[in-house]
């Protein structure tokens, strides 16, 4: 509906991003705001997608958690703008801590998206609490709190897109590719 307030989510839809805590986190922010609607685009495990599809329907989310189908990447950035909030959830793990940074955040960050986003390691490293949104992995409660702020307060969502672009635009990738490079020949 055109009052809806949109959360957005695209990209693969597998068991290590945990999109169980992003489902019931959504289902208790929707208890305090009606309005809240969440859009995953994607493609993963079918048997995950559906696992994620019936505890939807479980809690009572039929219609306002939608899941579509992957979509040619040219349609993301219209997607993008017609959101309010950035979903990106994580499990904490090895190698999420310490080697992915998620691409669809940086994508939110670039069309100016405001996020909310699992604290882990890698993205700490480049974006501050003024910058995104975070919550603990797993912490469903917290993750509500979150939207709601968010909801709640548009100037903040406003701030946090400008400040997330400007730490994204302060990474002088020339210097970290150069560390990159140096740290893989080490290993070499």
């Amino acid at each position: 509906s055109a009052h809806a307030f949109r959360l957005f989510h695209h990209g693969q839809i597998l068991r290590r991003y945990d999109f169980e805590a992003a489902i019931d986190g959504f289902a208790e922010a929707q208890r305090r705001v009606p309005e809240l609607v969440l859009d995953i685009y994607g493609d993963g495990e079918a048997g995950y997608i559906e696992e994620l599809r019936e505890r939807a329907r479980n809690l009572g989310l039929n219609g306002s958690v939608r899941f579509h189908d992957r979509v040619p990447v040219e349609r993301i950035p219209a997607l993008i703008e017609q959101a309010h909030i950035g979903i990106v959830p994580c499990r904490r793990d090895p190698f999420v801590d310490k080697v992915m940074l998620p691409v669809r955040l940086l994508e939110y960050v670039v069309m100016g998206l405001p996020a909310i986003v699992s604290r882990v390691g890698t993205v700490e490293s480049y974006f501050g609490d003024e910058d995104v949104a975070y919550y603990e992995p797993h912490d469903a409660h917290a993750l509500a709190d979150q939207i709601v702020t968010l909801h709640d307060d548009g100037e903040r969502r406003a701030r946090m897109a400008v400040s997330a672009r400007r730490a994204f635009a302060a990474c002088d990738w020339s210097r970290s590719r150069d560390c990159y490079l140096r740290t893989i020949e080490s290993l070499a």
